[in-house]
């Protein structure tokens, strides 16, 4: 399945604008803890080196902390029907 599907038959509803983009984010702390990763320490420095294939993006971080800018996608939306829908990806600068 796909993680719309996925998170509607779990969740009940839609998911939110930024569902799958949480989802990713959840998933470098999933993948710390499970590296054993106990201390706020162990946790930084493995979210620091972390670089994996999330549903939104490769996932990895520079030297500020911030999303590695090749990886940066932004997405217009819009209002269709009273729902908040994709509309087109932003190219960058």
């Amino acid at each position: 399945g796909t993680f719309f599907d996925d998170y509607k038959k779990l969740a009940g509803r839609d998911p939110g604008t930024y569902s799958a983009e949480a989802f990713d984010a959840a998933n470098v702390f999933l993948a710390g803890i499970k590296a054993g990763k106990a201390t706020p320490a162990d946790m930084l420095s493995f979210i620091d080196t972390y670089d994996a294939k999330g549903i939104t993006k490769q996932v990895k971080f520079d030297d500020k902390g911030e999303v590695e800018k090749e990886n940066i996608v932004v997405w217009a939306y819009k209002v269709v029907g009273g729902k908040i829908v994709e509309d087109q990806e932003v190219e960058a600068p």
